[in-house]
């Protein structure tokens, strides 16, 4: 299993209105310290369309292990990558795409931390 952090900057919260400004991914090491170098594709150095087509490679990989995300509150991500690659044309994130897709959200994790909080 191969785990990266993994996190997307948007201009707000509506992926019908709004867009991926920034996509950003590291791997990680077994006991969850980064390796490798911090990848992040900027959309105001090319475009939003041109860093999708960059990074859903990275996702739609043979081995559904090489690319686990591990991150907080991953379905907001993942829910803009859909609307926004499909957005241009750039299908197969549909539902059954991230069921099948192997992820760490640490967002329940931070929240027992928290002693059951969302924020303090």
């Amino acid at each position: 299993m191969t785990e990266y952090y993994f996190d997307t900057e948007t201009t707000g919260f509506d992926p019908l209105k709004c867009k991926i400004i920034t996509i950003q991914w590291q791997r990680l090491s077994w006991s969850g310290e980064p390796i490798g170098e911090l990848n992040i594709l900027k959309e105001w150095k090319s475009s939003e369309e041109a860093i999708l087509k960059e990074f859903l490679p990275n996702l739609r990989t043979t081995k559904p292990f090489d690319f686990i995300p591990v991150g907080k509150n991953l379905l907001f991500d993942f829910l803009f990558l859909s609307k926004r690659a499909e957005r241009y044309g750039l299908n197969g994130l549909d539902l059954q795409f991230w069921h099948d897709k192997p992820f760490l959200d640490i967002k329940p994790i931070l929240i027992m931390i928290n002693e059951g909080n969302f924020a303090r």
